[in-house]
């Protein structure tokens, strides 16, 4: 530990290296090959929407199946909500709207409060967020 605080990098010898190797199998998937998982897996799941994260992982385990033994279980967990990466989704779906799977009502949400493009000269800054911040209080309240 004190040589990777002094030097922020770990040294192993030859053997232990190959020992890690050795339980690992890794595969690199594109985007491209990305959005074919997301549509795919849609399409096949009945309307099951994954997010692209959880697409390279499933990507990732077919293109290594042949390296797997014949018993071995795969479990792929869905890491984000597919409403986190509404323009991902749109592209991987070819679809201008989003499908209901592709929405959480949080993220619509915040993304409604948030996605408003301001630009001002930095001396304005302080007032326009304050007066910004207040807009959305008053909007929220009706």
């Amino acid at each position: 530990m004190k040589d990777f605080a002094a030097r922020r990098e770990v040294v192993l010898d030859v053997e232990t290296t190959k020992t890690i190797q050795g339980g690992f199998i890794s595969a690199s998937i594109s985007d491209e090959e990305t959005l074919a998982t997301v549509r795919s897996v849609y399409e096949a799941e009945g309307h099951y929407l994954i997010d692209p994260h959880t697409a390279v992982a499933v990507a990732a385990v077919e293109a290594v199946r042949d390296s797997l033994p014949a018993a071995a279980a795969i479990v792929c967990f869905a890491t984000a909500h597919p409403a986190k990466f509404p323009d991902v989704i749109k592209r991987a779906l070819d679809v201008e709207e989003l499908p209901a799977a592709g929405h959480h009502p949080v993220i619509d949400e915040a993304r409604d409060a948030c996605e408003h493009l301001r630009i001002c000269q930095l001396e304005n800054l302080r007032s326009n967020l304050i007066g910004e911040m207040t807009r959305q209080v008053a909007r929220r309240r009706g």
